[in-house]
């Protein structure tokens, strides 16, 4: 299996400038960068998910996330991370089936190694509007909301 390439892990994002986030991140023009950028502050910061890169793929022009997100096991076991992949899709861009496609190939040609417990059947496509809202959906599992299908299993 293929090796992905870190980028930027937490610490470093968190005290980066805006500028030097769209330098490390120069395969993407630099509005889409800031667009990284923001989805990573979202995630670590709103969200609260931790140890959290940005990541190159093999074979990929764009870059993805990984973030460790705390799930609830059972009372027994308490919470534990997951680690979760997270494509980003600006205000103004599109994407067909056949990207969607290719990502999640990429995704699963990936090996992430055994630290993490990464979970490549709910893969995150993070969808950041003109009035940056960040609306998070599962590639993989389909294209509902997750906050929308969360009410539903738990509402």
């Amino acid at each position: 299996q293929d090796q992905f390439t870190v980028i930027m892990d937490s610490g470093e994002i968190l005290k980066a400038s805006a500028s030097e986030f769209v330098s490390k991140h120069d395969k993407v023009d630099p509005d889409e960068a800031l667009t990284y950028r923001q989805v990573a502050f979202d995630l670590l910061k709103m969200r609260g998910w931790s140890n959290l890169a940005t990541l190159l793929l093999p074979g990929m022009d764009k870059y993805t996330m990984i973030a460790d997100e705390y799930v609830y096991i059972s009372k027994k076991e308490g919470k534990k991370p997951v680690a979760r992949i997270i494509f980003v899709l600006p205000s103004k861009g599109w994407i067909c089936p056949e990207t969607m496609q290719n990502w999640i190939k990429a995704v699963d040609d990936v090996d992430f190694g055994g630290e993490r417990n990464v979970c490549k059947n709910e893969i995150l496509l993070a969808m950041v509007d003109e009035d940056s809202l960040t609306t998070y959906y599962d590639l993989v599992l389909g294209l509902e909301p997750i906050a929308a299908r969360h009410a539903k299993q738990f509402g």
